[in-house]
């Protein structure tokens, strides 16, 4: 894979801190912090076989301790969990196999299937098929300066980003989602959002919670929330314009 700069001789671009104003680049390219929070943080990528995300799983340790694994079979976030994000020696052992689970705390299973789906009506089952099918196509990721992935894919003809970040809300850090569709309209496009027993809503306008997950939902074109069978959040998806975006925060 060759080698990258960890440090541009400029700027922060490419890491993350809990206080950007303890940090400053000096004339001459010189990186300094101050005070007792001044660490700097930066993404890992991870791909391997993950313990719940299956054989094609793509991990992510971001900054402020929030971790995601993504399943590339079944293009969609797997799991996700706090504090140390992984611990490889499985890995580097023989010939690696086995999967390795996540090394922190928290692990929460986000729903298994697809992330999206083409419905007949709104109350039709959530079909149980992966994203491996005729109609999805995995095309890989991208790393912004910050070194988060997008996943891309191709769903129905629609081109899909999903992109992770972590932003920090209080005292902790939580991860937002912006799923954002490109391509023609397809009616019956749905968007499921949350699956789980005992699901409340907390604000009609896009804030439930399961267990200790709570998710705050926003799509930026006419968003139609549904609980069905009390279990599951699903939003219609209107491509009218050629492009919509959704996004969803995992607070835990």
């Amino acid at each position: 894979a060759g080698w990258f700069g960890l440090f541009n001789g400029k700027d922060l671009s490419g890491w993350m801190t809990f206080d950007p104003g303890a940090w400053s680049v000096g004339g001459s390219g010189e990186l300094s912090g101050r005070g007792p929070r001044s660490y700097l943080f930066s993404p890992g990528i991870y791909r391997n076989f993950i313990q719940g995300a299956g054989a094609r799983a793509i991990g992510v340790g971001f900054p402020g301790e929030v971790n995601l694994a993504w399943d590339a079979n079944n293009l969609r976030p797997a799991i996700i969990w706090q504090g140390d994000f992984i611990d490889a020696s499985k890995h580097w052992v023989g010939r690696g196999s086995g999967f390795q689970g996540p090394a922190g705390i928290n692990t929460l299973s986000l729903p298994s299937g697809l992330s999206l789906a083409i419905l007949d009506d709104a109350d039709a089952p959530w079909p149980g098929t992966g994203g491996r099918g005729p109609d999805t196509r995995f095309k890989g990721y991208l790393l912004d300066d910050s070194r988060f992935p997008s996943f891309r894919y191709i769903f129905h003809g629609i081109e899909v980003t999903d992109y992770y970040e972590p932003f920090e809300a209080g005292d902790a850090f939580v991860l937002r989602r912006t799923l954002t569709l490109k391509g023609k309209p397809a009616k019956g496009l749905t968007y499921r959002a949350a699956v789980g027993e005992n699901l409340q809503i907390v604000e009609p306008g896009g804030k439930f919670r399961i267990g200790d997950l709570t998710v705050t939902l926003t799509v930026s074109r006419d968003p139609k929330f549904k609980l069905r069978q009390g279990r599951e959040i699903t939003v219609p998806l209107d491509l009218t314009e050629g492009m919509l975006t959704v996004k969803q925060v995992y607070d835990w």
